[in-house]
């Protein structure tokens, strides 16, 4: 056996010898195969890889669909069953298999705080009942880009009091349904949805601190403290009673029968902003003549806005801003145009 043989099993032996709380951890930084290779180690390392409380699988380490959700699915049925899971990541593309459910089922049985799902082009996917009672969850990021119909949200019964962020993308809600979530979810302070179907008149908070929201709707929140709104404009889109919220970024569509009469409408709750970005779709021409009577932000610091339209109207509109923002102290007045 030459030097540097015998320094590889030395060192493997004073692995060996640490405590299992500190192999496990250790096996946590891994990827799930590298995980799973270690039982050759030693016979000390043949069963650690089970008790591992924090698993990311991903479809793209993997030369086929099917090699991924066998692997997946043969994991969690030999893992301990009695160790709780901390996070649990998933990324899956294009199956038409109801796994998927099956593992979110079982993950939700182990208390984990966090979950993470990211699906794309799956067939239909079901939440489980369970996920809207797992009174272990912290922190939800739930993509779900599936085949067909969105993932309608309709919980019976919502108890989720650690949640603190939660994330949806590509699902519905209809009727009041968002609003018996987030009742259930009493220490929410980040709330993010992307390219949801909202059938919701109003989305009220109460201890919201960051909000991304890309619909339209009425939103009132007035502990809020940044928010990212994005959408199409409707005489539904109004932001209220938001006067903590420091920071903020709009972009305003116009719909294909939609008008853009609501604008003092939409910003008036934002009497506390100090940095704000706007994307100003909704000028349109008749509008540069009237004064700017929706900004009325008297902390504004910092205004930058995205503008449409050509340098005539862009003259008149920063003649107007500036007229709007004079008895604003050092305010920084960013203009980008796009014609």
């Amino acid at each position: 056996m030459n030097i540097d043989e015998k320094i590889s099993v030395e060192d493997s032996n004073m692995l060996s010898e640490l405590p299992n709380c500190v192999l496990i951890n250790i096996l946590t930084k891994l990827k799930v195969t590298e995980m799973v290779r270690t039982c050759i180690l030693s016979k000390r390392w043949i069963k650690l890889w089970i008790f591992v409380p924090c698993l990311r699988f991903n479809y793209s380490e993997f030369r086929d669909l099917e090699r991924f959700e066998n692997f997946v699915s043969s994991f969690l049925r030999l893992r301990d069953n009695s160790t709780d899971l901390a996070s649990f990541s998933l990324s899956h593309r294009e199956s038409e298999s109801d796994c998927v459910t099956m593992w979110i089922d079982y993950v939700l049985k182990h208390n984990p705080k966090k979950l993470h799902v990211e699906l794309k082009e799956c067939g239909h996917v079901h939440l489980p009942d369970v996920f809207f009672t797992c009174e272990f969850l912290e922190d939800v990021y739930l993509d779900l880009e599936i085949k067909g119909d969105k993932e309608e949200i309709k919980p019976d019964k919502v108890y989720l009091p650690r949640l603190k962020k939660l994330y949806f993308g590509y699902v519905s809600f209809n009727g009041d349904y968002l609003e018996k979530l987030l009742i259930g979810c009493p220490m929410l302070e980040s709330f993010s949805m992307f390219e949801c179907d909202l059938n919701v008149k109003k989305i009220s908070f109460r201890t919201l601190k960051n909000l991304s929201i890309v619909s339209k709707c009425s939103v009132s929140d007035p502990v809020l403290e940044s928010l990212e709104f994005s959408g199409f404009m409707s005489d539904s889109t109004k932001l209220k009673e938001m006067s903590k919220v420091t920071k903020a970024n709009i972009s305003v569509y116009q719909s294909e029968d939609g008008d853009f009469d609501y604008n003092h409408e939409l910003l008036v709750g934002l009497l506390g902003v100090e940095d704000l970005s706007m994307d100003c779709v909704c000028f349109k021409h008749r509008h540069i003549e009237e004064p700017i009577e929706w900004l009325n932000c008297k902390r504004l610091k910092k205004i930058d806005i995205l503008y449409f339209g050509g340098d005539c109207e862009l003259n008149r509109f920063v003649g107007l801003l500036w007229e709007a923002t004079r008895g604003i102290y050092q305010v920084q007045i960013i203009l980008d145009k796009i014609c």
